[in-house]
């Protein structure tokens, strides 16, 4: 049996006894869990990344991984859920603000790290910034932030956020069809 088929079984056994009840109080730590499963620490991150995206835990930086519940964490199931959203958003607003400059990289692994999903969340959350011309995958560079006029206009709502944080500033890859001749 492959390392990657243990880690799957590993997730299965705690999706198991997450439904048992046994973590309502939180889950172990990374340590405690690999330490419990004969398993180095990467692979108790592994293993709580395959929870995340079946949408039974969440991770909050530096607090731990708690289970996903029908009750009080109701909001955070569904805060979860939509994370693949959320990001999209947050990029695509950073993007446009000029807070992530052209040609700069995006870590995936990193925001995977940060937002407490798998790098496949992260993948889906970039590939509607792909279709917007914002960002592009390069051989041998990864996603890179695309020159400003390769970009697609902005919705509304993004374009008056963008504008409300650049001081009414708004560069011409915002403008609404007309503006630029003055119609």
């Amino acid at each position: 049996m492959g390392y990657l088929s243990d880690i799957a079984r590993f997730a299965d056994l705690l999706a198991q006894e997450i439904s048992d009840g046994d973590y309502a109080e939180g889950l172990p730590t990374e340590s405690a869990l690999a330490g419990r499963l004969c398993i180095t620490i990467w692979g108790a991150r592994r293993v709580y990344e395959a929870l995340r995206e079946r949408g039974l835990v969440y991770t909050v930086q530096g607090k731990g991984s708690f289970v996903v519940t029908s009750g009080g964490e109701g909001a955070a199931r569904a805060e979860r859920l939509g994370v693949r959203d959320l990001i999209t958003d947050r990029l695509e607003f950073e993007i446009r603000s000029r807070q992530i400059a052209v040609g700069a990289r995006i870590w995936r692994d990193e925001m995977a790290r940060d937002y407490g999903v798998g790098r496949e969340t992260v993948r889906a959350a970039l590939r509607p910034l792909i279709h917007r011309d914002l960002v592009a995958i390069l051989a041998r560079r990864g996603t890179v932030v695309l020159p400003e006029r390769c970009w697609s206009v902005p919705t509304d709502e993004m374009r008056d956020r963008v504008e409300k944080a650049r001081g009414g500033e708004m560069p011409s890859a915002f403008m609404r069809e007309g503006e630029l001749t003055g119609e």
